[in-house]
């Protein structure tokens, strides 16, 4: 069974109370998260990023805003009560100011004393006024900022209003009764005046007048402790203003870091699985294990791939067994076809036996069936020496070098000797066998006939040698000699033979393309050249000698 490279995106469940158990809200997202598409994961990645995002610096703004509220609604009521307080100070203190007026006018200038009890009536008016406002700040206070804790020194005015407005109502009653004695005219005795004058002063120093000062003492005391709430209200707006800003800044950077945070955990979500499956396809490429499987459980278009690599994976594996076994059959076959290729190639003592002739042939064995042919025949004297060259390598080229073989010894054998009529007969039966196989092979066939110092050859191959006996090359070209065999049924048009002259010493060198075209380590080929130099130098030699000074 394949096993999976890696676990991924696997379902995992969570126990519940009692024996059941149930998916967990972690499995649930993952469960929900692998459902999606890449576009809807990407799409939803933002959209719960940038809603984290506007939420947290909303909220912070929205607290930042709610504390600069609340240290903007403290400066204004500090700032309220001050002024009010002061208000309250100053009309006292001018209603104080024109009761001592009248009381000494009432005797050194009557006339005068009318004007100031006027401006001290209006004072008074004022003053009730001052009082009234500060009853409603007081209670409109008390509403607003009834959950307020700090609200500073205005909490002691509800009390100075219970300790000293009714002092100042009784006080300026008095004043205003006494007063009433007395009638703004040329009329009033001095001695009438005298008496009222003495009673302002008795009153002035009074009970009552003194509570009435009290009344000054203690609005100062609250005017400046209210101007010290006024100035601390108005250092707490500027650190609520400091406070907001750091409220508005770390709620906007703690959003963003938790949205990228989450667009951080979207990009995993996403690229976890594609390089889950990079490397399964990585491995099975490398190692050419074809067990691994991607194990991707998700609904998207990366569990798409995933399935689908894993299904080109065990098929593959299949195929490659399949391959495998065909590999093992055909090279069966080839190697049966490679046994028979060297089972009918000459031996060296059918060469030894050929009398008046030094022959010594070489075919390197190859991994892959080749299609190259050589051949020696003697019948009663007359020897026939074939050499070929099939296209390509594999079973089909290997079967026609056989039947090539074959065909050219069934006709050695008729002692057919006309060069046309051998040739044109051999071309026929292979024809028409490749045309049975359905294959394109064709080959290159050269036919020597040698008796009497003569070697007559037919067919188109590579470059026959002739080296003299003093070493001199003479290279015979059979391009003109016919045309590859099985390319088509009809060929006799195209056969030609040529004669060489033989003498003592001389002799021939036949090869197929493998010798010219063979490499050395630095990728130079052999070249026909250098085969013809070599072979000239050692001449001399048996011609087993010149075939090992080839080859090494």
């Amino acid at each position: 069974m394949p096993k999976p490279f890696q676990a991924s995106n696997s379902n995992s469940l969570a126990a519940a109370s009692g024996a059941a158990a149930s998916p967990n809200l972690a499995a649930r997202l993952k469960q929900w998260q692998g459902r999606l598409k890449i576009n809807q994961k990407i799409g939803w990645g933002y959209r719960i990023a940038l809603g984290i995002a506007t939420i947290g610096i909303t909220a912070g703004i929205i607290i930042g805003e709610h504390y600069q509220q609340r240290a903007w609604e403290r400066k204004e009521h500090a700032h309220r009560q001050s002024e009010l307080l002061h208000r309250l100070h100053t009309e006292i203190l001018q209603a104080r100011k024109h009761q001592q007026q009248f009381t000494l006018l009432a005797i050194t200038q009557p006339t005068s004393l009318e004007t100031e009890y006027s401006q001290f009536i209006q004072r008074v008016a004022t003053t009730k006024q001052a009082w009234a406002e500060i009853r409603y700040f007081v209670v409109q206070a008390n509403t607003i900022h009834s959950a307020h804790t700090d609200m500073g020194h205005a909490q002691k005015i509800p009390q100075f209003l219970l300790d000293y407005e009714k002092i100042s109502v009784d006080h300026f009653r008095n004043v205003t009764m006494l007063m009433a004695q007395i009638e703004p005219s040329q009329s009033n005795s001095p001695v009438q005046m005298a008496a009222v004058q003495q009673q302002l002063l008795d009153f002035a120093h009074g009970p009552l007048a003194i509570e009435f000062d009290q009344i000054s003492n203690q609005l100062a005391h609250l005017a400046a402790t209210a101007q010290q709430d006024d100035e601390i209200a108005e250092a707490a707006l500027v650190q609520a203003e400091a406070i907001r800003l750091w409220i508005v800044a770390g709620s906007m950077m703690l959003s963003i870091a938790i949205a990228t945070l989450l667009a951080f955990l979207t990009s995993i979500a996403i690229a976890h699985p594609i390089q889950i499956v990079t490397a399964v396809a990585r491995h099975v490429t490398l190692e050419e294990n074809f067990d691994l499987q991607a194990a991707i459980a998700t609904d998207d278009e990366i569990g798409s791939l995933a399935d689908s690599l894993n299904r080109l994976i065990r098929r593959v594996k299949q195929l490659n067994e399949q391959l495998k076994a065909e590999n093992i059959r055909i090279k069966a076959e080839l190697d049966v076809a490679r046994a028979m290729q060297q089972m009918i190639l000459p031996k060296p003592n059918e060469l030894n036996t050929i009398e008046d002739l030094d022959i010594a042939a070489y075919m390197a064995p190859a991994d892959e069936v080749g299609g190259d042919y050589y051949d020696v025949l003697d019948y009663d004297g007359a020897i026939t020496l074939g050499i070929g060259d099939v296209t390509g390598h594999g079973l089909e080229s290997g079967i026609l070098m056989i039947m090539a073989q074959t065909a050219v010894r069934t006709l050695q054998e008729m002692r057919e000797m006309d060069p046309v009529r051998f040739l044109d007969t051999l071309n026929r039966t292979l024809y028409k066998n490749v045309q049975r196989m359905n294959t394109d092979k064709s080959l290159t066939l050269s036919i020597l006939n040698y008796a009497n110092n003569t070697i007559s050859i037919s067919g188109q191959h590579e470059e026959m040698i002739v080296v003299r006996s003093d070493g001199q090359v003479e290279r015979i070209d059979t391009i003109d000699l016919g045309i590859p065999i099985a390319l088509d049924d009809e060929i006799s048009t195209f056969i030609d033979s040529k004669l060489v002259q033989l003498n003592s010493g001389d002799g021939i060198v036949l090869y197929t393309d493998g010798i010219p075209e063979a490499p050395n380590l630095q990728k130079e080929r052999y070249g026909i050249e250098r085969l013809c130099e070599v072979v000239s130098k050692n001449w001399q030699y048996s011609a087993e000698k010149i075939k090992r000074a080839i080859i090494d």
